[in-house]
């Protein structure tokens, strides 16, 4: 009901209880005057009438939406409070959807989820992604690697405590010892890579943001539009354009293992790529480099670190790359293929899509 139509009403009321009042105290004699009464009171009694049907019409599409709105929502509670989500759903779904061509949906089975990469069957062991050989020996591997990523913004600097300072000196103290490490056959199956001379079969040395790049035939068209896009946003970018002339070289492929580990890098496998810059001006690139130095190297603000504008960060990560400066120990120079990891992500903000495609496969 508008305002005009509330007005309308109550000035109606009112001129009927004033003739009321004036009929009371009049004679009965007026009887042209009980006639104007009841007309008006005829008439108010029918704008009223009217006014209420038109706004009980307009409403009762807008109720019925609501009504069924919310039934269907209470629906989603109802079935989601039976479903359990799987340790491993969202991680095997998100792998299924980045390399949809090579991985299965994610199945149980042996009561134990899983997935069949190249017709390989992967066990989730608890994201070490094991084949059933290497099942009796899990205590020997670490997990694979999902974790949380900021895919929107950048996550927050950890600040400065004395506390916080000696726990990270203790934790890397640990970690020379560590012998255990992150399983390689996942990574060795995907990129059809056991060692070195396997590997090279598939290394091609292509044009990338105008340098030279060693890169894996696998990830050479999603790296490839990442170049085109950045390319063409630095015509009208400035910033873009800068980071582009600021690049000393785009490095790739290079076989190593990661410092402290017997886990293989990305490098390794020809899907990381480094933008290393001609200078960084003091500011700190490398988690490592900078903790030479500082023992506060976590704290270090993103205004003093170096590192590529966000549209080049956003384009590499609509293609699947994720960017080392979000991680906590930064590698600002970095960026390696993980759209499972982009996916993951999104899934776990998005609890609609994650509910659907978990009961779509019936992994819960």
């Amino acid at each position: 009901m508008t305002v005009l139509q509330y007005v309308l009403v109550i000035a109606a009321i009112l001129a009927a209880l004033a003739l009321m009042s004036f009929i009371i105290k009049a004679s009965s004699k007026y009887k042209f005057i009980m006639i104007a009464f009841i007309i008006v009171i005829v008439s108010s009694i029918s704008a009223v009438g009217i006014i209420y049907i038109n706004n009980t019409k307009s409403m009762m599409p807008n109720l019925s939406i609501n009504l069924k709105e919310q039934e269907l929502q209470e629906e989603k509670k109802r079935v989601r409070k039976d479903i359990i989500i799987r340790p491993g759903a969202l991680e095997t779904i998100a792998l299924h959807l980045a390399y949809s061509n090579r991985i299965s949906p994610p199945i149980i089975k042996n009561r134990e989820l899983g997935f069949y990469l190249d017709g390989i069957w992967f066990n989730w062991a608890n994201g070490k992604l094991l084949t059933d050989e290497d099942m009796s020996n899990q205590d020997a591997y670490i997990p694979f690697g999902f974790y949380s990523y900021t895919v929107d913004g950048m996550p927050e600097v950890q600040k400065e405590t004395p506390e916080r300072t000696k726990e990270l000196q203790d934790y890397y103290k640990k970690r020379v010892n560590n012998t255990k490490y992150i399983n390689n056959k996942f990574l060795d199956t995907l990129y059809d890579g056991t060692n070195e001379r396997s590997l090279v079969k598939h290394i091609s040395t292509e044009s990338i943001l105008g340098y030279k790049v060693r890169v894996h035939d696998y990830v050479y068209e999603s790296l490839s539009n990442v170049s085109i896009e950045v390319k063409l946003i630095a015509q009208t970018n400035q910033e873009a354009k800068e980071f582009l002339d600021s690049l000393k070289i785009v490095s790739g492929y290079v076989w190593k293992i990661i410092s402290k580990s017997a886990s293989r890098s990305y490098h390794s496998y020809g899907v990381a790529f480094d933008t290393l810059p001609k200078k960084n001006n003091g500011k700190q690139i490398y988690w490592a480099w900078t903790r030479v130095n500082n023992k506060a190297w976590y704290a270090v603000p993103y205004e003093k670190r170096w590192h590529p504008p966000k549209s080049v960060v956003k384009t590499f990560e609509k293609y699947g790359f994720i960017w080392g400066g979000k991680w906590h120990n930064y590698d600002t120079i970095h960026f390696e293929y993980r759209p499972e990891l982009i996916i993951y992500n999104n899934l776990k903000n998005d609890e609609d899509t994650a509910y659907e495609l978990i009961e779509k496969y019936g992994i819960f």
